[in-house]
C-alpha cells in the first residue's frame, strides 16, 4: 500500500547575541495545510527548522511519505553529525519510529522569504502570534485596510460608568454612521479611485452588535434610552470609532471602544460589577463555587486546544473573555456540558475541534461571525 504524501515546511528567525528565535512551519496532507510555530531558547537558525520539522513528523499518526522543505542545509537525516545532532538523531528517530519515508528538498536560499509567503498561507496563521519586531514587519507589509482590520479584532474596552446627561445631540448615530459608510462603499463598487476603504458596513456591524452584547454581559437589562452613538478618536492611520449609548432603566451609560479612555477609570464601575461575587460570578456560596469550578475547567479546555491547535489562540482568548463575563452562576451551571471544548484526530494526524462540542457550545453564538468561521475550519 503506498503511504500518504505529506509535505512539512520550516522556516526560522533567530537573535545570534540572545540566542532566542522561534520557527514557522505548515504540515500539508489530502490538500489541507495547517499552520503552526514555536518561540525557542538557546538556539540557532538551523536548530530552529529542524524543530519545526521535528514537531511536524510528531503530528502524524500512520506511515507517511515526508518531504520536508527548507532553505538551509541540515546535514543527513540517516548519518546524523555536527553541533545539531542531537535533533537530527531525534528527527530520525521519529521518522523511523513512525514507518514514515523522507527526503529534504532544499530550496535555495534565496528563496526563503517564498517558502515563509507559503508558510504563511496555510491555516491557522494569526500575525499577533509572531515575536515583536517580525509582527511589526509583517504589519508594515499588509495594506492600510488589512492594517486597520487586525487592529479592530482586538477585544474592546468596557467602561460602565453614571448617567451622561448633555451633549448627545452633538454625537452621530450608529444607523448615521452606519449609512454613510455604505455610501462609501457604493462608490468604490462603481469604480471610482479610492484609497482603501477604512471602515466596511459588515466588520461595523459586528462591532456595533458585539458592543451590545458585551453591555448586556455587564448587567444591562432595559431599553435604550434614545438612539445609540458613535464616537470618533485619533489613532494610528486612522480615526478609531467607538460607541456609546445609555439604558433607559436607571440611565447607565456604556462606552466600548478599542481605544483605552483612561479618564473614564476613575468612575467606571466595570470592575466593581466583575468583582461584585468571587471571580465575578453572582449566586449563593455554594452555587459560585459550583460554577467557578465549572469556568475553570472550561478554560483550561481552551487552553490546551490552544496549545494543541496555536492557530486558534484568539479564538481560544476570545472565548475565555465571553466565558469571564457571564456572571450568574444558575446560567454556567445550566450549560456545564456544553461549555467545554473537545479535542479530536484525524486519520491524517491533524488535530481538531470535536464539531459536537461546538455545534450547541453557547459561547459561539456571543463571537463575531468572522470568528465563528475562523473556529469552523478546523472542527472535525
Amino acid at each position: 500500500m503506498s503511504l500518504e504524501a505529506v509535505h512539512i515546511l520550516s522556516v526560522a528567525s533567530c537573535n545570534s547575541q540572545t540566542r532566542t528565535g522561534f520557527y514557522e512551519a505548515s504540515l500539508s496532507a489530502q490538500g489541507n495545510s495547517v499552520y503552526y510555530k514555536a518561540d525557542l531558547a538557546d538556539t540557532t537558525p538551523n536548530r530552529c527548522v529542524i524543530q519545526g520539522l521535528i514537531d511536524g513528523v510528531k503530528k502524524l499518526n500512520k506511515p507517511s511519505e515526508i518531504t520536508f522543505i527548507i532553505s538551509t542545509n541540515i546535514g543527513r537525516l540517516n548519518k546524523p553529525s555536527g553541533p545539531n545532532k542531537d535533533l537530527l538523531v531525534k528527527l530520525n528517530t521519529l521518522i523511523v519510529d513512525g514507518g514514515h519515508s523522507a527526503l529534504c528538498d532544499i530550496q535555495d536560499g534565496r528563496q526563503g522569504k517564498v517558502l515563509r509567503e507559503k508558510i504563511r498561507a496555510a491555516k491557522g496563521f494569526d500575525h499577533l502570534l509572531l515575536p515583536g519586531p517580525s509582527r511589526l514587519a509583517y504589519e508594515e507589509s499588509l495594506s492600510v485596510s488589512k492594517r486597520l482590520d487586525n487592529h479592530k479584532n482586538k477585544s474592546p474596552n468596557i467602561y460602565v460608568i453614571p448617567p451622561i446627561d448633555f451633549g448627545w445631540e452633538h454625537l452621530p448615530t450608529v444607523e448615521e454612521t452606519l449609512r454613510k459608510i455604505k455610501k462609501s462603499e457604493e462608490v468604490r463598487e462603481e469604480g471610482q479611485e479610492l484609497y482603501d476603504l477604512a471602515y466596511r458596513s459588515e466588520k461595523f456591524t459586528q462591532d456595533w452588535e458585539r458592543a451590545l452584547s458585551i453591555a448586556k454581559s455587564m448587567g444591562m437589562n432595559s431599553e435604550l434610552r434614545h438612539a445609540p452613538s458613535v464616537m470618533w478618536m485619533p489613532a494610528e492611520l486612522h480615526m478609531e470609532y467607538g460607541f456609546v449609548f445609555k439604558e433607559d432603566n436607571n440611565g447607565t451609560t456604556y462606552v466600548v471602544s478599542h481605544q483605552e479612555i483612561p479618564w473614564l477609570q476613575s468612575i467606571s464601575m466595570t470592575q466593581d460589577i466583575l468583582n461584585s461575587r468571587p471571580g465575578g460570578i453572582q449566586g449563593t456560596f455554594k452555587q459560585v463555587r459550583w460554577a467557578g469550578d465549572i469556568v475553570e475547567k472550561t478554560i483550561s479546555s481552551f487552553e490546551r486546544a490552544q496549545e494543541e491547535i496555536p492557530e486558534l489562540a484568539r479564538v481560544c482568548t476570545r472565548l475565555t473573555e465571553v466565558l469571564k463575563l457571564q456572571r450568574e452562576s444558575g446560567w454556567i451551571i445550566a450549560n456545564r456540558d456544553r461549555l467545554r471544548l473537545e479535542l479530536k484526530r484525524k486519520a491524517t494526524g491533524l488535530i481538531g475541534i470535536s464539531a459536537r462540542s461546538w455545534s450547541g457550545n453557547p459561547l459561539a453564538v456571543m463571537l463575531r461571525s468572522d470568528e465563528q468561521q475562523e473556529m469552523t475550519e478546523y472542527l472535525f
